[in-house]
């Protein structure tokens, strides 16, 4: 998993004692949310982390067909604002590596086939998550 450098704009905390909270991030000149658990960041903060998701459901024909303009971008949902429409290249498929632009995704092995690599996908990340690198 790729490690990435990114400043903590701001926390806005659900339970402090539980440590969860959604995190607002930068990372080259682009803002994002995040939810975190537990957290352990402090605004302010420049940070070395990792991202992981949660991915909402879309079919397969979905994920190699809706990106038809070859975007390579995170779209924020107007809804929920840990919520990506996510536009990309993959990259590999041993892990399967999206690049989103300034964030690569990586989801479990289930392509077999290197042809691919290359090709423009859409998916949907449900949460997306933050986490510190503990050193």
């Amino acid at each position: 998993m790729k490690k990435y450098k990114v400043f903590i704009k701001q926390i806005d905390w659900f339970d402090k004692e539980n440590p969860e909270a959604d995190v607002l991030f930068e990372i080259n000149g682009a803002v994002f949310w995040a939810f975190c658990h537990p957290c352990n960041f402090k605004e302010n903060e420049i940070a070395e982390v990792y991202f992981d998701f949660l991915e909402d459901e879309v079919s397969e024909l979905i994920f190699w067909t809706e990106n038809k303009n070859c975007k390579v971008e995170l779209i924020q949902s107007e809804n929920n604002r840990c919520r990506y429409y996510c536009y990309g290249q993959l990259k590999s498929i041993n892990p399967v590596t999206v690049n989103c632009g300034l964030i690569n995704f990586y989801f479990k092995d289930w392509i077999s086939n290197s042809s691919v690599i290359g090709n423009y996908v859409y998916f949907v990340i449900e949460r997306f998550d933050i986490q510190k690198v503990i050193k």
